[in-house]
């Protein structure tokens, strides 16, 4: 169990030492790859984090879990709902003395907590007998909080909802299956609230000096490309995801290079799953 976690710390590092998240964190995206009606998936995953070890506070979560959910309802129309928890989260964060602000950070850390819940819909088609292709749009709404051992100035809870639309496109068969897609995203915040006054505005900027747009009165688009693999028998398999979320509109909230890997199980039905297949007919041809 230790060595686990050793890994998945490991991981986790490498992962955030490429971003300096503030308040947007990338999760994965549920793409199922459907191929006929009253197909049924449940996917239970967590995503690697670090926690914050260096504090000599009690370290954070090991992951953040998830649960996907799809069900096909036709032939060519599905829907999905995901549950996304951002538990325990910690970053290091470095201690701010004077009047250092929150650009001073090499990383906006802090302990993060929040949960967000999607529902969706879409269409979707098999091709070539083993391909896959599908488009799903829907709507969602969570929340983010900030708590820290050292910069307490810049905690925050912050609530959001979100309109999605994500195409993608993959392989499958019985023991592997390949999508990959873009989820395009567009979120906005209800609420921000803080002791900080200013944070609403300063979490916004690169830099966290210059006062910057309310964070509540912006529109922000992230475009993320991901990639799913399935690995093993056709009713329960492995999963693994890794993509990565792009802030094209907006403020600085997700950091520089988001990126994300999730781990987990996937629990498939299918009516072709009970299907017999025709037995070959052998003919003796006579001399």
């Amino acid at each position: 169990m230790k060595q686990f976690r050793n890994i998945l710390y490991l991981l986790s590092i490498t992962l955030l030492a490429a971003c300096e998240p503030r308040l947007y964190f990338p999760d994965r995206v549920n793409a199922p790859g459907f191929k006929e009606a009253k197909e049924f998936k449940a996917t239970i995953s967590g995503k690697p984090q670090s926690g914050d070890t260096v504090s000599g506070k009690t370290p954070g979560a090991a992951l953040s879990p998830a649960i996907d959910l799809a069900y096909s309802v036709t032939d060519h129309f599905a829907v999905i709902a995901s549950y996304r928890d951002e538990l325990n989260n910690y970053i290091y964060e470095q201690k701010i003395t004077g009047n250092q602000g929150l650009g001073h950070h090499n990383t906006f850390g802090g302990q993060f907590n929040g949960n967000y819940l999607e529902g969706g819909a879409g269409y979707f088609t098999p091709y070539d007998n083993h391909g896959r292709l599908e488009v799903f749009a829907g709507y969602g709404a969570g929340s983010m909080a900030r708590t820290s051992l050292f910069t307490p100035q810049f905690d925050y809870s912050a609530n959001y909802h979100r309109f999605f639309l994500q195409p993608a496109l993959g392989y499958y068969n019985d023991i592997f299956s390949l999508m990959g897609g873009f989820k395009f995203i567009f979120q906005k915040y209800g609420s921000f609230q803080s002791g900080n006054s200013d944070l609403k505005y300063l979490i916004t900027t690169p830099d966290g000096y210059v006062s910057g747009t309310d964070v509540t009165s912006q529109l922000f688009v992230f475009v993320q490309p991901f990639v799913n693999m399935d690995i093993g028998y056709k009713y329960v398999r492995f999963d693994i995801q890794m993509g990565y979320s792009a802030e094209t509109v907006g403020g600085y909230i997700s950091g520089s290079f988001p990126v994300y890997i999730t781990l987990g199980a996937t629990f498939n039905y299918a009516p072709r799953f009970f299907k017999k297949r025709p037995e070959r007919v052998i003919y003796n041809k006579e001399n």
